[in-house]
């Protein structure tokens, strides 16, 4: 195997069974302080929400205080139609970016957050799923 094969091979494995993915656990999902869905990223609690072409998330530590997101960089994929987009900071604890996408229940966002001096975190999100929804497929 090349090394360009194995290197990806392994950026999918490790992607795919990293704790630090997020919402790769069988919870369903959290709604925050500000009405959107909260997942686990490493020592991070993120709330993303979605307001028309708007995202915004915000961050906070494992005891919900806010982070602050001075010099964060982060990046978000909505995969209903948006694309990549850049999600910049915009004050205290929240960043936030905007892009044309389909907002749709089934919505899928996969989000890169890099803080200043910290190891890059990654969640999936979906953001519109509604609580209570078809269970089939999967048991409990």
């Amino acid at each position: 195997m090349n090394a360009v094969a194995a290197l990806a091979l392994s950026l999918v494995l490790v992607l795919n069974i990293s704790p630090s993915f997020g919402a790769d656990k069988h919870d369903h999902a959290k709604m925050g302080a500000n009405g959107g869905q909260v997942v686990d990223a490493g020592p991070y609690h993120l709330e993303l929400v979605v307001n028309g072409q708007e995202l915004t998330l915000y961050v906070l530590d494992e005891k919900n205080s806010k982070v602050s997101v001075d010099g964060a960089k982060a990046s978000a994929i909505v995969m209903s139609g948006g694309g990549k987009t850049t999600i910049a900071p915009a004050g205290d604890n929240a960043l936030k970016g905007a892009r044309k996408f389909q907002a749709k229940e089934d919505m899928r966002v996969l989000l890169s957050l890099t803080l200043p001096g910290k190891a890059t975190q990654q969640a999936r999100f979906t953001p519109l799923h509604k609580e209570g929804g078809d269970h089939k497929g999967h048991g409990h």
